[in-house]
């Protein structure tokens, strides 16, 4: 396993002595870390544990902003961390393309655009932003 989302991970706390969460990530830190120690030590999974996660709506983003977040964040962690490969950014724009149905059928399942509106937010400031570097 490469990478795994926080909500399911716990670690021993020297690893949090050796590693750091990238501050410069507003979503998407687990996914980060995550990849960094795995390039270290062997991440695992067991169908066994059992997790409770209590949402918190103070905490939580709206989904137009949630989904632009994301977006964003992961194309951030593509490229910091994944070689610039064609095979690695064609697997990722495919992910995008998963994300823009995904969030079509959240928007269509709950008759609010905010989902489909966040991520293509999120894909218009990644577009914006590779302009401003060319």
């Amino acid at each position: 396993v490469e990478a795994l989302s926080a909500g399911l991970c716990s670690y021993y706390r020297n690893v949090f002595y050796e590693f750091r969460f990238d501050e410069t990530f507003e979503r998407c830190t687990d996914l980060e870390i995550s990849y960094r120690v795995s390039r270290k030590y062997k991440l695992y999974q067991t169908p066994y544990a059992l997790l409770t996660h209590n949402h918190s709506k103070a905490t939580h983003l709206d989904g137009r902003e949630l989904n632009r977040s994301i977006i964003i964040n992961i194309h951030k962690l593509v490229q910091k961390h994944l070689p610039h490969k064609l095979s690695n950014w064609f697997a990722y724009y495919w992910s995008v393309v998963g994300e823009i149905i995904l969030s079509t059928a959240k928007s269509c399942m709950h008759a609010d655009s905010s989902a489909i509106r966040g991520t293509l937010d999120g894909i218009k400031y990644i577009f914006a932003e590779n302009m401003q570097k060319s």
